[in-house]
């Protein structure tokens, strides 16, 4: 079992982008993380066994993927999957507050982590770890807190196609997009632009796939700063009601996990038996149901 620690101040003070997305109740939540962790930084993606860490604060299974996902966005935590098993990483813990002598890991390593069994005189033991930077992912191989370190042009190929994934879009970066992202990455970070691409794509409006650019995303249109919009759309307020066709025109533009819980949320139960006569036609949309409804569990 990892040692208990707790969050070096620093992590939070200087970096306000952290502050401002996590709010109070998130960086609790953060502190929770950062002293439960495996001493490598990593622990299980286990939503039930992360709320049973938070002890008397008060928090929901929701709240508890909310804060994830927000963290996982601003690149502080990365996820990934060894031996079947969901892990998720504190990429700072390692930098911001190491151990002298780190307790064996409890958990996979991801392939960007190796470690040496030390021994103490006693014969007990405890581990030397080492991160391979090159084996990170690309984006995470630059400082979480700036851009500014990472090439222009990889920030703004890496938003564009962060956007076709999204919206499944095949875009290219003509030179008004060029200058729009660049406009908009004077003021805001790459993880926030893909943050409002995030919620972009769960637009319920019909129409919608009629207007999917960059522009529509993170530009300003007739006096509406559609970044802020989009940045500022808020987790917390109840749902607004999704109709059955636009359901179905929004699962149809993004076949993910995401995009089926967002629709769920927001099918009223009288509608959901002619929804799910859509989605049974179709293996694949019938696999993100299940998926969805476990999750949401």
């Amino acid at each position: 079992m990892a040692r208990k620690r707790t969050l070096d101040i620093h992590e939070l003070v200087f970096d306000p982008e952290l502050v401002r997305a996590l709010k109070s109740k998130g960086l609790i939540f953060y502190e929770v993380l950062w002293g439960n962790a495996d001493d490598f930084g990593g622990f299980e993606m286990n939503y039930e066994k992360i709320k049973l860490w938070c002890g008397a604060l008060p928090i929901t299974i929701t709240e508890v993927k909310k804060y994830l996902k927000i963290l996982t966005e601003l690149r502080k935590i990365i996820l990934y999957e060894t031996d079947g098993k969901k892990c998720g990483w504190l990429k700072n813990l390692m930098k911001c507050q190491p151990l002298k002598n780190p307790s064996l890991p409890t958990l996979p390593l991801p392939e960007w982590i190796t470690y040496e069994i030390k021994k103490y005189p006693s014969g007990k033991k405890y581990a030397q770890y080492q991160i391979i930077t090159k084996k990170l992912p690309v984006a995470y191989q630059y400082a979480t807190k700036t851009t500014e370190t990472i090439p222009k042009e990889t920030i703004l190929k890496e938003f564009l196609e962060y956007f076709n994934l999204k919206t499944g879009k095949k875009l290219i970066l003509t030179d008004v997009r060029r200058t729009l992202i660049e406009q908009r990455l004077k003021t805001h970070t790459l993880d926030q632009l893909k943050i409002a691409v995030d919620n972009f794509i769960l637009d319920p409006w019909e129409d919608r796939h009629k207007y999917i650019d960059v522009v529509y995303c993170i530009g300003v249109r007739s006096k509406v700063d559609n970044l802020e919009k989009w940045l500022n759309w808020s987790f917390d307020k109840k749902p607004d009601p999704i109709t059955v066709s636009a359901a179905i025109s929004l699962i149809q533009r993004n076949q993910t996990t995401s995009t089926m819980e967002e629709i769920l949320n927001r099918l009223p139960e009288k509608d959901l038996s002619e929804f799910m006569i859509f989605v049974n036609k179709d293996n694949y949309l019938k696999g993100i149901y299940q998926r969805a409804k476990k999750e949401k569990k």
